[in-house]
């Protein structure tokens, strides 16, 4: 049986012969029972501060697991993170790697391209170059013309040593078609280029035969009696005769 404070102060005790004084112990039942209600309290707020104790104790435990829990799923995604970001970044290094050595086979290919296109051109160049000599080797060389006898004729027309004008008029023409065929066989070759597959004839000019105007077919007509001017002739010569510039 548990003793209270009140048990304490309501405990009565039978007087007796030569017993002990009342009043004193009514004194020290009140001191008991008062160190015995304070006991209580005290105990009773130990009681209350232990289970407000137990009670952190158990959320910080429980913070510490929620805890422990959220840094083992932090870890864990982080790992999976990194690992996804690591297999992405092979993922794209090799495919840039494979892109950048197909780029590279495509440039080797091209520049190979244009190396046999370099060498057929410089071949075809010096195809062109060779042939344009040939043809050059092949043109006949200009006549000229020494105008010192003709000169002298000029100067002294009764000199009997002076050449005949004859001499220096030029060969008679007898069928344009002659000339025109003439001509055609001193056309320059053309020549076909590796571009546009066009022919590039050779571009020189062709000499226009004195007597032929360039706009007309045959010889130049003869000029009237009526507008030409009656002059003495040369006792060296009875005809016209025309002198031709190189």
């Amino acid at each position: 049986m548990r003793i209270r404070s009140v048990d304490i102060h309501n405990q009565t005790f039978s007087v007796s012969f030569r017993g002990f004084d009342p009043g004193e112990v009514d004194e020290f039942l009140e001191k008991i029972a008062d160190e015995l209600e304070l006991l209580n309290t005290e105990k009773e707020d130990l009681e209350r501060a232990l289970v407000a104790e137990r009670e952190t104790r158990a959320k910080v435990e429980e913070a510490l697991a929620a805890s422990h829990n959220m840094q083992r799923t932090i870890v864990d995604h982080a790992r999976r993170e990194a690992q996804q970001i690591t297999n992405g970044a092979r993922a794209d290094a090799k495919a840039f790697i494979e892109e950048t050595r197909s780029i590279a086979k495509d440039y080797l290919r091209d520049l190979e391209v244009l190396k046999e296109k370099r060498i057929t051109f410089l071949s075809e160049l010096a195809g062109m170059a060779s042939m344009l000599s040939e043809w050059v080797e092949r043109q006949p060389d200009e006549p000229g013309h020494d105008t010192s006898a003709l000169e002298e004729l000029l100067s002294d027309p009764m000199n009997p040593t002076a050449p005949e004008l004859e001499d220096y008029a030029e060969p008679p023409v007898s069928d344009p078609s002659d000339v025109k065929s003439d001509e055609s066989k001193a056309a320059p070759p053309s020549f076909v280029t590796g571009d546009d597959d066009k022919e590039v004839p050779g571009q020189l000019e062709q000499p226009v035969l004195a007597g032929y105007s360039e706009d007309s077919k045959g010889p130049d007509p003869e000029p009237d009696e009526d507008q030409t001017t009656e002059e003495e002739p040369s006792p060296r010569s009875s005809s016209s005769f025309t002198l031709v510039e190189d």
